[in-house]
């Protein structure tokens, strides 16, 4: 009697654990349980549901798929553009498939007829589908998707047509898994390959099954991912593979192969999904939420291997025949325990959630609610404004600020955008990843009544409808900084400094935003169309970020060619390509002094620290400041009645920052606390 209720409990410890986590999140948030929430969260956790039972098949059988967030990314620009050259769904689906089958019939062939471990070969796809989207599209994104973004928005009555595919989808893989000899026997190759061998299994041909099966739930994931978010992104869904092995090994799939069920996967998928829901209601720090959702995913891979080698090793002590009933149930007993341990840390997750946020969300009861989505807490820049941000709000003690962060990731960031409209704030202040990509949704908040305050790019009329018309989106109100502006005060600056037939490289920001674009935009106009003489050795994104600008920049030094200027969209990659040539004595005269030029946009501290060393030429200005000084003040202004969000349309000046100016702003980073007089004095030496 024991022992059944110990398998009771054992087999709906996870089921139990969502059920807790569900009253849980329904008690710390009076927005949970709302109908359009519910269905967000839904519809949010679509593409990683389908993500989770490829991993989940592969975990099950002993192997694993790293490249499904690549793969994605590549099935889905490849259909959008099939749908938008031949406006046929089917023809669109047929392709999103049949790439991800491709793809993962080459990780197969690799691993089973080669023995290449799954890490590497799929590693290995992992690289090559981002290098091919990124090569198909030339780093640009497909914008204007049509009638194909119903497949990621689109609703049947009630219910999200993305939710139907999942629906159709989990029968399909649950009768596989259950009811069939292939299912039988992915439990046995993960069990130990060579026993299911022996007894005839043919685990090369159940292999390929089972990147077959990956590969057609990561195209159809592309489609949903991609229409979900408006835009064919060849950036996009990057780290996904992550998304699908914390829902499987969350959901009781074992890293150690041999166990795992669909409905644990998708318990899984929505205890993860329950946890990021109430975390961005609650307004969670998203640096908190990354350390917890890390937490959650090596708890639950140290409990199962714990749980499997305790009971291995309690398996080959028994000596004795008569003990191994007493043994079995202890065993199972200890394995209950570790799913007890299991359900605690879980929930201690997100009992540190909900404390964070009533340790900080304290504000006055008549506060007007304001919430500022940030495109990345990791881009330098956007980091800056938000905390500015958050420095004006203490002015103001009318308004309650909330800031939140979509990381990068476009996906994300139009979640948020919808937990927005869940929550009924007075004014959403969004600062766009991709404008293409979340106009739809600022579109969605201005319908359901919510004042829209675009900043740092604006959203225009042309990124909704994809026209001609130019001018900030109807119903939303800017603030901003004119890129054209921006970069044409170093533009012109340099058509006198770059020297005669220079070498230069070009280090572009991400494809699709505003800023990015208009900036190398500018570029041409003020400076290579003048200046016909000076070769673009290299020009690649680098996305806004330091890392990859250094191993862009490490990349093209070494192919011998002297680069004499660095052309970078903001002073983050500038950076970056600084970093890479500093200990290069090729790239610095014998007086130390440098023989290159580098230009950047934006004036951050580390720009200008860059200027005191002699090391970046020129920078403009982009406060963030000014920025958050103008979107607060403009926010009082509105939530108060006092304005319409239509009438907000300004933008903060570019002054140029160079060795003749940058003390008087080094002084303005020190006076706020961003700089120390050390930093300065490392500089000048």
């Amino acid at each position: 009697m024991k022992a059944k209720k110990s398998t009771n409990l054992q087999k709906f410890s996870i089921y139990i654990v969502l059920l807790v986590l569900f009253v849980a999140c329904s008690i710390i948030s009076p927005y949970f349980l709302q109908y359009s929430n519910l269905i967000n969260v839904t519809r949010q956790l679509c593409v990683g549901i389908l993500i989770a039972y490829g991993e989940m098949l592969l975990i099950i059988s002993g192997f694993l798929d790293l490249s499904v967030g690549s793969v994605l990314a590549l099935a889905g620009v490849y259909s959008v553009s099939v749908y938008k050259a031949t406006n046929s769904i089917l023809l669109a689906l047929i392709v999103a498939v049949a790439t991800g089958i491709g793809c993962n019939l080459v990780n197969a062939f690799f691993i089973a007829e080669f023995n290449v471990p799954a890490f590497i070969a799929t590693l290995g796809m992992q690289q090559a589908a981002r290098g091919l989207a990124l090569y198909f599209t030339g780093g640009q994104n497909i914008l204007q998707l049509g009638n194909f973004v119903k497949i990621g928005q689109g609703m049947v009555g009630p219910i999200p047509v993305p939710v139907i595919l999942v629906i159709i989808v989990t029968v399909i893989v649950w009768y596989l898994v259950n009811n069939t000899r292939y299912g039988r026997a992915l439990y046995a190759i993960g069990g130990s390959r060579p026993a299911a061998e022996a007894s005839g299994i043919n685990a090369k041909r159940n292999i390929y099954k089972s990147y077959i099966l990956n590969g057609i739930m990561t195209g159809l994931a592309g489609m949903i991912f991609m229409a979900r978010n408006n835009a064919g992104l060849p950036n996009g869904a990057i780290g996904y593979e992550m998304t699908g092995l914390t829902a499987a090994i969350v959901g009781g799939t074992s890293f150690t192969g041999g166990i795992g069920t669909v409905s644990g996967t998708i318990a899984g998928a929505f205890i993860i999904g329950f946890l990021e829901n109430v975390m961005n209601l609650l307004g969670v720090n998203s640096y908190i939420q990354q350390i917890i959702e890390g937490a959650i995913i090596v708890l639950a891979v140290a409990f199962d291997v714990v749980s499997k080698s305790k009971k291995s090793r309690k398996v080959i002590i028994v000596k004795d025949e008569s003990k191994i009933k007493s043994q079995t149930i202890q065993i199972k007993r200890r394995k209950n325990f570790m799913k007890a341990k299991k359900v605690g840390a879980l929930l201690l997750a997100g009992v540190m959630a909900a404390s964070m946020v009533s340790a900080t969300s304290v504000s006055a009861a008549d506060a007007k609610r304001v919430c500022f989505v940030a495109r990345a807490s990791a881009d330098t820049f956007a980091a800056w404004l938000t905390t500015e941000m958050k420095k004006q709000a203490e002015n103001y003690d009318d308004i309650d600020l909330t800031c939140v962060s979509g990381e990068g990731d476009d996906n994300k960031e139009n979640g948020l955008l919808e937990d927005c409209i869940t929550k009924q704030y007075d004014l959403v202040i969004v600062q766009s990843n991709n404008n293409g990509a979340q106009a739809p949704y600022v579109q969605q908040l201005i319908d359901a009544g919510i004042p829209v305050v675009t900043t740092n790019p604006t959203t225009h009329q042309n990124d909704l409808d994809g026209g001609d018309d130019t001018s900030v989106m109807a119903g939303t109100g800017t603030v901003d900084a004119d890129p054209i502006e921006q970069a044409k005060v170093s533009a012109e600056r340099a058509v006198d400094e770059i020297p005669e037939n220079a070498n230069v490289v070009v280090l572009k920001g991400p494809s699709g935003n505003y800023h990015a674009d208009k900036r190398r935009e500018a570029w041409d106009q003020y400076f290579f169309d003048k200046r016909s003489d000076v070769k673009i050795l290299y020009e690649d994104f680098a996305n806004w970020n330091s890392d990859e600008a250094l191993t862009l920049m490490e990349s093209w030094v070494q192919a011998g060619t002297h680069i004499d200027a660095i052309i970078s969209m903001n002073d983050n990659m500038a950076a970056g390509a600084i970093e890479a040539i500093r200990e290069n004595k090729d790239y610095f005269n014998e007086d130390g002094t440098p023989n290159f030029l580098a230009y950047g946009v934006d004036g951050t501290a580390q720009g200008c620290l860059l200027i005191k060393e002699g090391l970046l030429t020129s920078t403009a200005l982009q406060s963030a400041a000014d920025l958050a000084e103008k979107n607060m003040e403009y926010a009082e202004k509105i939530v108060n009645g006092e304005m319409e969000v239509t009438d907000v349309n300004d933008y903060v000046d570019a002054p140029e920052i160079n060795a003749d100016n940058v003390d008087d702003y080094i002084k303005i980073y020190i006076d706020n606390g961003e700089l120390t007089e050390d930093d300065v004095k490392a500089a000048e030496e």
